[in-house]
């Protein structure tokens, strides 16, 4: 196993694990009350 090889292992499962929880956890209800407070794009100041 290549020194690349391992590494492309090591995200392909980790992406795999992602989607999984993707699949699993509705984020629409969590998306929309860290909307209330973070505005995408603007300065916090």
């Amino acid at each position: 196993m290549s020194f690349v090889s391992h590494h492309v292992e090591r995200r392909t499962r980790k992406n795999t694990f992602l989607r999984q929880i993707n699949q699993i956890i509705n984020c629409a209800p969590i998306e929309k009350e860290i909307n209330k407070v973070y505005r995408h794009g603007h300065s916090v100041d």
